[in-house]
C-alpha cells in the first residue's frame, strides 16, 4: 500500500468541514490520476507537526483518507486509529469517540445522515454496554447492548406514544416487560 503524507507546519484550522474538504477534494485529485488497477493510495496528514524520515513513530494526531472518500481525524498509536477520533463515513455519517487497535472501543456518538444517532459504550467496533439509540423515525431505545444488538434491560419509546419496557433479546422483545399502547 502506497501512503503519501503531507505535513503542514501550522495546523489546519480547527473546523472540521474545512479539513473534511481539503481530505476529500484531494482524494478526488488523487483517484482521477490513478488508472483502474491501481488501488488508491491512502493519505496522512501530520497536524500541528513535521513528520520524521521513515523510522517515525507512526503515533501522534492525524488525518487519513482512505479510498472511498471515509476520513479518520484523530490520534493514532503504532499506525493504529487508537485514542479519541472522528470517522466520517463519505456522504453518510460519523463516528465520534474512542478507538482501540482499528475499532470503536469505549464512548462514542453515531450519527447517520438520514437522523439517527447512537450515543454509548462499545466494545471491539460494536454497541455493547449501555446506550441511546434514536431512530430517524421518532422511535427511541435506550437499555443494554450486546454485540452490536439490544440485548438485556431497556426502554423502547415508539414515536406514536406508545412504549416498552423490559427485557430484550438479540434485537427482539423477548421475555418479561410491560407494553403500553396509546
Amino acid at each position: 500500500m502506497t501512503i503519501l503524507v503531507i505535513s503542514f507546519s501550522l495546523a489546519l484550522p480547527r473546523l472540521p468541514s474545512i479539513r473534511l474538504f481539503l481530505a476529500r477534494t484531494l482524494c478526488i485529485k488523487l483517484s482521477s490520476s490513478n488508472t483502474a488497477t491501481k488501488p488508491h493510495p491512502t493519505v496522512v496528514w501530520s497536524i500541528g507537526s513535521k513528520p520524521k524520515s521513515e523510522k517515525r513513530s507512526n503515533s501522534g494526531s492525524w488525518v487519513r483518507v482512505y479510498s472511498s472518500g471515509d476520513v479518520y481525524e484523530g490520534e493514532f498509536h503504532k499506525g493504529k486509529c487508537s485514542g479519541s477520533g472522528v470517522y466520517y463515513y463519505h456522504m453518510s455519517g460519523k463516528y465520534e469517540g474512542d478507538w482501540v487497535d482499528e475499532k470503536f472501543d469505549g464512548y462514542g456518538v453515531e450519527t447517520w445522515a438520514k437522523g439517527s444517532r447512537y450515543r454509548g459504550q462499545y466494545r471491539q467496533g460494536l454497541r455493547h454496554g449501555y446506550g441511546v439509540y434514536r431512530f430517524y423515525t421518532g422511535d427511541v431505545y435506550a437499555g443494554e447492548w450486546c454485540n452490536g444488538q439490544s440485548h438485556g434491560c431497556g426502554v423502547h419509546n415508539s414515536e406514536d406514544g406508545s412504549c416498552y419496557v423490559g427485557e430484550f433479546k438479540w434485537g427482539v422483545k423477548h421475555g418479561l416487560g410491560h407494553y403500553n399502547f396509546r
